[in-house]
């Protein structure tokens, strides 16, 4: 009898044991696992408190790919990720009316602190953090999943799957390895919605080389909102923010940021492209953001109501910057020789009417009684990541984003005086519509697959460009993948390159032109006198042009200056 008890007793605690056993990996698989030695570990929540951007404080995980991949985890290149989405959020200042709902996770290399991971999200607009780690990916999922693109860089999304309570396998491969030599985890946060980490199983290859030059971000010097006009001028909208790379130059070129945003939303503490910005200031820029006037809007079921338009105010406000930098060059270290403007989205097409609006005084183009009014609000360059181009013709609906509650389409339709006062503004602030061969060297950035700005905003403009400028001051970047202001294409390496490469044969151009040559000058062997000090100037590139080129551009301005008092572009390609 008592062998029995002691065999009964055995087999229990056999069974106990192996429970154990099957039942502790799961454990570290699960949300909300504390053991540190399970694959998936629940680290805490982010300090950050819940509003109508952010929502509630965010979940963080630890992930050790050494677990599963002791031997070989340096030669992990993807993982597949099942998740269940318990709980959808929403993007931007969705949370107010459940817009825009989606789930988004995002991943980074080593393993990280939840107080680390301090997010900003101003004025709705894209997430920033400031953390020394490397982006791993962002994921997202549900109906606005693919601002996962605009968010993040690398980021993959599944728009059509997962709602509350649904789970999927979230895949991510790349050509790279994802982990070091003593480095094997990866920090994961619920950067949108709830979620419960089921499993991950990881993708093993032979990693390759990514030919990338390597580029270390630079010390900052940051004057932050600093006003642009005298305070009887101010309204509200009248601040720029100065970055200067701390490499003790005496100036810096100047890199003059615009936001996007749709006209409607988002502000200067925003740069979606901000791996290009540490780029341009690590290459000798100071990067410059501006603040400008909204147009007034409500967002509803997706819909959107306007207010009170920002036109001509948001172009009065940028120009009046611009002015505010060359009347306080030297205080600010700026060489405001060479400003060139750029933005994404909406702030790409204002970058590119200041720069096709250059010296036009007075209405609808600048208000110089905003102060400076002696200095000038040309710029050097433009680039143009994605911006809307035309605002004439079939593209008049997208003067609502201008003009707000003041555009009526019934009325336009119906009645001739004010359609002729419309389209005469559709004109005047269509960057299409403006080019001339006074505009400044141009780079444009466009995809094929963009939903939100059409391609031909940027194919169209360069057509109708390409007649008026010099091929050399004409760049395109015209791409078959990639979404709207999609990072993964125009915050990449490759694309931030080419950015900056065409700044630095832009403003090489202007330094030589502005430098006079001093005879008496003894240069030393190998150097030219005229190089400018700043950024490391690229290839400039000399111009030899003919006698009948010459006529040419000739006969072209002649029949510019004839299509300007006619008033725009539309007609001039068939022409």
């Amino acid at each position: 009898m008592q062998r029995g008890k002691i065999g009964k007793a055995s087999l229990l605690l056999g069974i106990i044991f192996l429970a154990t056993l099957l039942f502790v990996p799961f454990m570290g698989l699960t949300a909300r696992a504390e053991d540190s030695n399970t694959e998936i570990t629940y680290a805490g929540k982010t300090g950050q408190g819940s509003d109508e951007y952010m929502g509630d404080p965010m979940d963080v995980y630890w992930i050790d790919a050494s677990v599963q991949r002791p031997d070989d985890y340096t030669k992990i290149i993807g993982f597949e990720l099942n998740v269940t989405m318990t709980k959808h959020g929403n993007y931007g200042g969705g949370a107010v009316d459940d817009t825009f709902q989606c789930g988004m996770i995002l991943t980074t290399q080593g393993k990280h602190d939840p107080d680390e991971y301090v997010f900003t999200y101003p004025n709705g607009q894209t997430p920033s953090f400031d953390l020394s780690t490397e982006t791993i990916v962002g994921i997202g999922v549900g109906d606005a999943g693919w601002l996962a693109s605009m968010a993040f860089s690398p980021s993959v999304s599944l728009e059509d799957q997962m709602t509350d309570g649904s789970t999927a396998t979230l895949t991510y491969r790349t050509k790279e390895a994802l982990f070091e030599e003593g480095d094997p985890v990866m920090t994961l946060v619920s950067f949108i919605g709830e979620f419960t980490y089921n499993s991950i199983e990881w993708i093993t290859g032979e990693p390759e080389e990514i030919e990338e030059q390597p580029w270390d971000k630079v010390e900052k010097e940051v004057y932050a909102d600093v006003a642009t006009v005298s305070d009887d001028k101010q309204n509200g909208s009248n601040y720029v923010d100065i970055t200067l790379p701390k490499t003790g130059k005496e100036s810096y070129p100047v890199v003059f940021w615009i936001h996007g945003g749709g006209y409607i939303t988002g502000d200067r503490k925003n740069c979606l492209l901000d791996t290009t910005k540490e780029y341009f200031l690590a290459q000798g820029y100071a990067f410059v953001s501006a603040e400008y006037t909204l147009t007034e809007a409500t967002t509803a079921d997706n819909v959107t109501t306007y207010g009170e338009g920002g036109m001509p105010q948001m172009l009065y406000d940028l120009k009046a910057a611009v002015r505010f930098l060359r009347a306080n060059a030297e205080q600010y270290k700026l060489d405001t020789r060479f400003i060139a403007a750029m933005g994404e989205s909406a702030g790409a097409g204002l970058a590119l009417l200041m720069a096709t609006t250059n010296d036009e005084e007075g209405e609808p183009f600048e208000d110089l009684s905003m102060g400076n009014a002696e200095y000038s609000s040309d710029v050097q360059a433009a680039i143009s990541v994605c911006g809307p181009t035309i605002f004439t013709g079939d593209d008049i609906v997208n003067m609502a984003a201008y003009l707000g509650s003041g555009m009526d389409f019934e009325r336009y339709a119906t009645d001739a005086d004010y359609k002729a006062e419309i389209d005469e503004l559709a004109i005047a602030w269509s960057p299409y519509e403006q080019v001339d061969v006074d505009t400044p060297p141009l780079y444009l950035a466009y995809s094929r697959q963009d939903t939100t700005v059409d391609f031909h905003h940027g194919e169209d403009f360069y057509d109708v460009a390409s007649m008026f400028m010099d091929t050399e001051d004409l760049v395109t970047a015209f791409y078959s993948e990639g979404g709207h202001v999609d990072r993964n294409t125009f915050d990449s390496y490759s694309a931030y390159v080419s950015y900056v490469e065409f700044l630095n044969e832009k403003y090489a151009e202007v330094i030589e032109a502005d430098t006079p040559v001093d005879p008496d000058l003894d240069p030393e062997p190998g150097t030219d006198p005229n190089e400018p000090e700043g950024p490391n100037v690229g290839l400039i590139v000399g111009l030899s042009v003919g006698g009948a080129t010459v006529v040419a551009v000739a006969v072209v301005a002649a029949v510019i200056i004839i299509k300007k008092k006619k008033g725009g572009n539309r007609d001039e390609e068939s022409k």
